[in-house]
Order: C-alpha cells, then structure tokens, then sequence
C-alpha cells in the first residue's frame, strides 16, 4: 500500500511540474512544449477527435491525456532511477516524458526520450 500512495503522490507532482513547464518556460528548449507540439502536429485529427473530443485540442487536453508508462523508484531497482515516464494513449508514439525525482521526492527534471 505504501509504495501504491507513492506512486500516486508522485505522479501527481509529476503532472503539476509537467503542466508548470508548459506554462512558464516559453524557450525553444522546452521538452513538454516540444512534445505537445509535435504530437498535435503528426498524430491524425481522428485520435484527438476519440479521446479529447476536438480534433485540435489545447496543450492541457494533452497534458492531462497523458498516462503513465513506467514508475522507477530509489527502492525498487539498484540504481538511483526515481522517475516516471508518461506517453500517450493506445501506444500512438515511440516518444515520452521522463520526469525525475531527487532523494527527497522533488521534481528534477523532464526530459522527452524515445
């Protein structure tokens, strides 16, 4: 059960940093805007007409689309990979956002990895 509520508090610092990023950093650089715009741009009108109900959606219908894909944690694996991936639904892309936590639970980084 610990591990479950975890997760869950994590996740969700996951999501709340992933949706800050978009917001604040407006830089060619950024990797969460960078992922929602290439994947309104290739992925066709039908899937975000399925699972957004337009076939454009804004930045947060993206974002909050997301699910998780994996969940590393410091006590789960020998190495000191505390991250959670998150991609889109039904496999539609080989692309993820990776965020990482420090030893104290805080947002490291995000990075898109494929």
């Amino acid at each position: 059960m610990q591990t479950f509520n975890n997760f869950k508090e994590r996740e969700q610092k996951a999501r709340n940093a992933i949706w800050q990023s978009y917001l604040q950093d407006v830089g060619l650089d950024n990797q969460v805007r960078l992922y929602v715009e290439h994947h309104l741009q290739e992925i066709s009108p039908q899937y975000w007409q399925h699972h957004t109900g337009l076939t454009r959606p804004e930045a947060k219908q993206v974002i909050e689309l997301l699910s998780t894909q994996r969940f590393l944690d410091f006590h789960s694996v020998e190495e000191n990979d505390d991250s959670i991936d998150f991609s889109l639904p039904e496999n539609v892309t080989d692309y993820v956002l990776c965020v990482s936590f420090d030893e104290d639970g805080n947002v490291e980084d995000i990075s898109m990895e494929s």
